[in-house]
C-alpha cells in the first residue's frame, strides 16, 4: 500500500514539476517575444498558452532569426496537443 502512495505522490510531483517548467518556458517566450518584436505582437501573445512545448522551444531556440511574419503564423495555427 505504501509504495502505490509513494509512486503516485512521485507521478504528481513529477507532474507538477513539468508543469512548472512549461510554465516557465511560456513565460520566458513572451518576455522574448515583446522584447524583439515590441507592441505589435502584443496581439498574438496569449496565444502562446495554446502551444505545446515543441514549438514553444522551436520559437525560442530561434529567436535570433525567426522574423515577425513567421512568429505569428506559428502563433495563428490551430491548438495542437501539449
Amino acid at each position: 500500500m505504501f509504495e502505490r502512495f509513494a509512486k503516485a505522490l512521485d507521478e504528481n510531483m513529477r507532474e507538477n514539476y513539468e508543469k512548472g517548467l512549461y510554465e516557465g518556458e511560456k513565460k520566458v517566450l513572451k518576455n522574448l517575444l515583446l522584447k524583439k518584436f515590441g507592441k505589435k505582437i502584443t496581439p498574438y501573445i496569449d496565444k502562446i498558452d495554446s502551444l505545446n512545448i515543441e514549438t514553444i522551444e522551436y520559437i525560442t531556440e530561434n529567436i535570433f532569426g525567426i522574423n515577425y511574419e513567421e512568429t505569428v503564423e506559428i502563433l495563428n495555427r490551430k491548438k495542437k496537443e501539449k
